[in-house]
């Protein structure tokens, strides 16, 4: 009992450990690949695919690391907004008046 009492006690620190590390992210402005990835919830492949061919936004002060703005991510990844039915409905009606 003592031992699975240490385990529990144990699994919930790794949980909180990943919850505020997960805090502390959205709060740096600027992120580093690896935030990145984690951020975006992608492969680090996926990430660098998207770097080289220039889909996202990022910067390269020294020429060799990589580096994002959290804001330009979130813009990013909210550019390609889709309408609902609803919203585009309203929209015809709007321009037949």
């Amino acid at each position: 009992m003592e031992q699975v009492t240490l385990e529990f006690i144990a699994n919930k620190l790794e949980q909180l450990e990943r919850r505020l590390e997960s805090l502390t992210q959205q709060t740096h402005e600027v992120l580093s690949f690896e935030q990145a990835v984690q951020f975006l919830n992608i492969s680090s492949s996926q990430l660098y695919k998207m770097t080289c061919k220039r889909i996202i936004p990022f910067s390269k002060p020294a020429g060799k690391r990589i580096y994002f703005d959290r804001r330009h991510l979130v813009q990013w990844m909210l550019g390609r907004y889709k309408k609902t039915s609803k919203e585009l409905q309203s929209q015809a009606l709007e321009h037949l008046k």
